[in-house]
């Protein structure tokens, strides 16, 4: 086996985790802003019920607890948007990370090729080199 095969298997093996971990920070990327919708449609539902309270009549400390309550969900909103976020850039990185491992194992197996038909080409050379030593001796044998 070659160095480059050994190389190549070698950035292959590293290829092969990174796009692991790729999938895996967009698995959570994916959960988060799955999250992240649901949190808004939670806010959502409770301002609608508290406009309808309100138009029934609703008093000032039931207003005050909604008015609380639909604030801890935008804060909450707000840390999953960062997290979304994170996860996103984190996802680009490992990306990039994914795409130069598979560059560098391509270019490995390029030159892996490259030598192996370089061999060929010296083994075609000697092999033809021999038939034609033959030859010139059939030649002069008859």
């Amino acid at each position: 086996m070659s160095s480059y095969q050994s190389l190549a298997e070698f950035v292959g093996d590293r290829a092969d985790r990174q796009q692991v971990r790729w999938r895996q920070v967009m698995g959570q990327c994916d959960e988060s802003k799955r999250k992240l919708v649901q949190l808004r449609q939670y806010a959502d539902r409770y301002r609608t019920q508290m406009r309808h309270r309100l138009s029934d009549g609703m008093d000032a400390t039931a207003t005050m607890g909604f008015l609380r309550f639909i604030g801890q969900i935008e804060a909450v909103i707000a840390k999953q948007e960062s997290e979304v976020a994170r996860l996103e850039q984190a996802g680009l990185q490992q990306w990039q990370h994914l795409v130069e491992a598979r560059r560098e194992k391509r270019m490995y197996e390029i030159l892996r090729d490259k030598e192996t038909a370089e061999k060929l080409a010296a083994d075609l050379r000697r092999g033809q080199a021999q038939i034609d030593e033959l030859m010139g001796r059939i030649v002069k044998l008859l």
